[in-house]
């Protein structure tokens, strides 16, 4: 039986290389172009990630393996540290987006999810690439890694259309005052978030809560307290959970 012949010194760095440019190929200039869109708009975490990784494919075929390696690296290095302050990013993002209508909301929150997303599959792309490349420099210390996307917050547009849906009505969150409310509690709130991204809530009581919440509303309403002691001793207005995320 014939053992697999040992790939040679350029079969590895070709494939290196094409790794590299196939990754650069979809997650900068394929379908999603938020950071070559943001970065050809000056923002400054996006440019600095922009330039770096365009460097290191303009000169791909003139580097040695250890600069190949040393670029890769500091690509990394840029999106560990912006990923350790998601913030930073997402602040500098939201305040270059000029809102004067709905659609700009949306397009401002889509470019920061995307934004996120070539953070995540460029990071994974590249962590394999400088695995093989360690090897070429086995003291170097390694920056960063695979990164996961940022948890998305939900905007009023999706608030509105999930309450019209199948699921809201099963649960009881299709009524504007229980929604309001169990936005105020972070474990539902953060359960409400996942259901809307797709995903099942983690709280096994999920439905009960949203239930109790809903019969409170509907003991107020009925006993016609004063509206003193109909409301809670901090209340927050519900049209405020509907409009605009915080940056």
């Amino acid at each position: 039986m014939k053992t697999a012949a040992t790939p040679t010194l350029a079969q590895v760095l070709s494939k290196i290389k094409d790794d590299i440019l196939t990754n650069y190929k979809n997650w900068v200039m394929g379908k999603y172009r938020a950071l070559k869109i943001l970065a050809e708009a000056n923002e400054p975490h996006a440019k600095s990630l922009y330039t770096t990784y365009n460097d290191l494919v303009a000169n791909i075929d003139s580097y040695s393996p250890v600069q190949i390696f040393n670029r890769v690296n500091k690509i990394l290095g840029l999106i560990k540290e912006m990923k350790d302050n998601p913030q930073g990013y997402r602040s500098s993002i939201h305040d270059m987006v000029e809102v004067s209508k709905e659609s700009d909301v949306n397009y401002r929150e889509r470019l920061k999810g995307g934004f996120e997303t070539n953070l995540k599959r460029i990071s994974f792309g590249l962590d394999q690439v400088r695995n093989t490349l360690k090897a070429f420099v086995p003291d170097a210390e390694l920056i960063g890694g695979p990164v996961d996307a940022q948890r998305k917050a939900v905007s009023k547009e999706q608030l509105n259309i999930f309450m019209k849906g199948p699921i809201a009505h099963f649960l009881g969150l299709n009524d504007h005052d229980v929604m309001a409310e169990a936005l105020q509690d972070h474990d539902l709130r953060e359960d409400i978030t996942t259901l809307i991204n797709g995903g099942r809530p983690k709280d096994p009581q999920f439905k009960s809560k949203v239930k109790a919440i809903k019969d409170a509303i509907d003991n107020r309403k009925t006993t016609n307290l004063p509206a003193l002691e109909q409301t809670p001793e901090k209340p927050a207005p519900a049209v405020s959970l509907f409009e605009e995320e915080p940056k």
